[in-house]
């Protein structure tokens, strides 16, 4: 390393009694680029030292009061000014002289009279030498805090030579491998384990990197005891600054505990199914022994209940013991279904069946428990709907019974309607040839749910707070209904508004059928509509029925139609807009659909309805103008 003092204007205090030296060497100095600073005794000198912080001293030996030993003493007894080099300049030339100026801290002698090459030459050797010692101490100080953070990292880090001789290791590794750095420094890595297929693995591993630059993998090892070790091993080639190769780094990270975890939660997973699969096999062997009882007291229930001689608080009790039973009987078939399911012995059951009549037969099952609280319910097919499809029957009418029972039984006054089309959520596209998706909307104008349940509503168990208020079910309807869904093929999903009402949305893949069974095919009630457009596929729960949105239509001002159907005809979402804020005074309601359908950039479908619109207003002057 070459290191010079020039041009770095280094600080030279020049403590001398003599002010005839001091303008010399001082002239001189300053001629070669250093500063100096002057004391003209030894007392001086000292405060100088400790302010200035100086390069290098030049302290003359003879001097009043305190000589240039003492003032030296003091020197390398401050803890400020112990490590500045000092050099004496003396006229005194016997060896005990020079001695007790050594034994006193000097590095140096200058002899008088002052010869100024050879000043400026200690000096300069001097201050190289210093800077030298600053610069190994540090590099000494970063290793030793590099080293020091090494020992503080858990994983077990060493390198070695390219002979895999081992040249650093880690407090951390000689904590695992159960060795002193005495033992292993020098020695192959080898010497870290206690077996033979340790070594071979090892001499496999520095095979590999050499090879490939890295490695990366497990390690088994045996410490003394004969404890069994799982290492996770990473190594790789490291290089010198001419990008030769120096040597490989290994680093280890001790995983035993985390293996043994891992296998012992295998195990309990192992046996946790099991066990699950012994219960859900018991419970599906029970369904027969529970359901039959049961079937037979709520049908005897049924029979006593036809005798026109029973008292009418018999006829009551009868009923409480019929409707008890049909209670336990749903309880018992949601936690058999749900057993079933988390014993992956849920299967589809695929057939071909009549997707209208299935409409049909959930708008007859639940029409009178609708009427029941004057609920409007309606059931809105698209035209492009396969009537005939192919998949689980029982497991989808399963799904739409609870959903359907939930919109009734949360909704007081208003509506459920039931939406299916072909095309799917936003994320979907509709499928093409024998297979088709097919997505459903239940809607209701019920109670809602907050927010906040929303994420968890299809969990086993969990009730919203309405639902833990009716004291009815067991909260496994959903969870049966998304386990059916994702079964087939589809996800369920759900959006509320509390006091507005809920709308529940999944979609299925089904198979067309290539032929019919004339067992299949049956009229169907005229109650369950076909629509003519897919207008209906918004799946939020501000969506309204087409026959309200017509009619809110017709009675806008015939500037704000007008305008409407310009700029959705020109795709202009900013006019529409201005259009729609100027419907939401008049019309909320509709605003609030047109909006939907603008966010989504359903240009389309409002043309739609204009046009329809149109078509149907034209008939109806049409029909006014024949009257007269």
């Amino acid at each position: 390393m070459n290191i010079t003092t020039k041009n770095q204007k280094s600080i030279i205090l020049i403590i001398d009694d003599n002010i005839t030296n001091i303008k010399v060497i001082a002239k001189h100095l300053n001629d070669n680029d250093f500063i100096t600073i002057v004391a003209r005794n030894g007392q001086a000198g000292l405060e100088r030292a400790r302010f200035s912080q100086p390069d290098l001293i030049l302290l003359d030996v003879l001097m009043p009061g305190m000589d240039g030993f003492e003032t030296c003493r003091c020197l390398k007894a401050d803890e400020f000014t112990k490590d500045i080099p000092v050099l004496f300049m003396t006229v005194l030339s016997e060896t005990s002289d020079k001695l007790k100026g050594f034994e006193s801290g000097g590095l140096d002698y200058v002899t008088k009279p002052i010869q100024e090459e050879e000043v400026l030459a200690r000096i300069t050797t001097h201050l190289n030498l210093r800077k030298l010692q600053k610069c190994l101490e540090e590099k000494n100080a970063k290793l030793h805090f590099q080293a020091m953070l090494m020992d503080q990292i858990k994983d077990s880090i060493f390198s070695t030579d390219m002979e895999g001789r081992i040249t650093y290791i880690n407090q951390a590794a000689v904590r695992s491998f159960r060795k002193t750095q005495e033992e292993v420094i020098g020695k192959t890595v080898c010497v870290l384990g206690e077996s033979p297929e340790y070594t071979a693995v090892q001499n496999k591993i520095i095979k590999k990197t050499l090879s490939d630059g890295k490695w990366q993998g497990k390690v088994v090892n045996y410490d003394k005891s004969g404890t069994e070790h799982i290492f996770e091993t990473k190594t790789w080639l490291i290089h010198d600054k001419n990008g030769e190769h120096k040597g490989m780094v290994s680093t280890s990270t001790d995983i035993t505990e985390q293996a043994n975890m891992q296998d012992a939660l295998v195990k309990a997973k192992e046996t946790a199914e099991t066990a699950s699969k012994a219960k859900g096999a018991f419970l599906a062997n029970m369904g027969h022994e529970l359901r039959s009882p049961l079937n037979s007291i709520i049908g005897f229930s049924r029979i006593m209940a036809r005798d026109k001689n029973l008292s009418s608080e018999y006829q009551k009790n009868l009923d409480v013991i019929h409707r008890s039973g049909e209670h336990l009987l749903s309880l018992i078939d949601d936690v058999l279904n749900m057993s079933s399911i988390n014993a992956g012995n849920a299967t589809l059951a695929e057939e071909d069946f009549d997707i209208y009549s299935l409409m049909d037969d959930m708008r007859n099952m639940f029409r009178l428990k609708a009427d029941e609280k004057a609920l409007s319910l309606d059931f809105y097919l698209a035209s492009d709907l396969p009537r005939y499809v192919r998949t689980d029957e029982t497991k989808l009418r399963q799904v739409l019974i609870n959903l359907f029972s939930n919109a009734i039984k949360f909704t007081n006054e208003g509506s459920v309607i039931c939406r299916l089309s072909l095309a799917a959520t936003s994320n979907r596209q509709p499928a093409t040839g024998n297979q088709q998706s097919i997505y459903f909307e239940v809607e209701d104008t019920g109670l809602g749910i907050d927010r906040d349940e929303l994420p968890n509503i299809f969990e086993p168990f969990i009730q919203a707070r309405e639902g833990k208020k009716s004291r009815k079910g067991t909260g496994l309807g959903l969870s049966i209904s998304q386990k059916y869904v994702q079964l087939m093929g589809g996800e369920i999903s759900a959006g509320s508004e509390p006091g507005r009402g809920s709308v529940f949305t999944f979609d299925i893949q089904v198979s067309l059928p290539e032929a019919l069974d004339n067992n299949m095919i049956r009229q169907i009630s005229p109650d369950v509509v076909l629509l003519e457009s897919d207008q209906l596929r918004i799946s939020k729960a501000s969506t309204i029925e087409s026959a309200l949105i017509s009619d809110r239509l017709k009675a806008l001002p015939d500037q704000w139609y007008i305008d409407l159907k310009t700029a959705t005809r020109v795709t202009d979402p900013e006019k529409s807009n201005a259009v729609i804020q100027q419907i939401r005074e008049k019309d909320e309601i509709l605003a609030d659909f047109l909006a939907d359908l603008l966010e989504q950039y359903r240009f389309d479908i409002i043309q739609e309805l204009l046009e329809k619109n149109e078509k149907e207003m034209s008939v109806q002057k049409f029909a006014e103008k024949s009257e007269e």
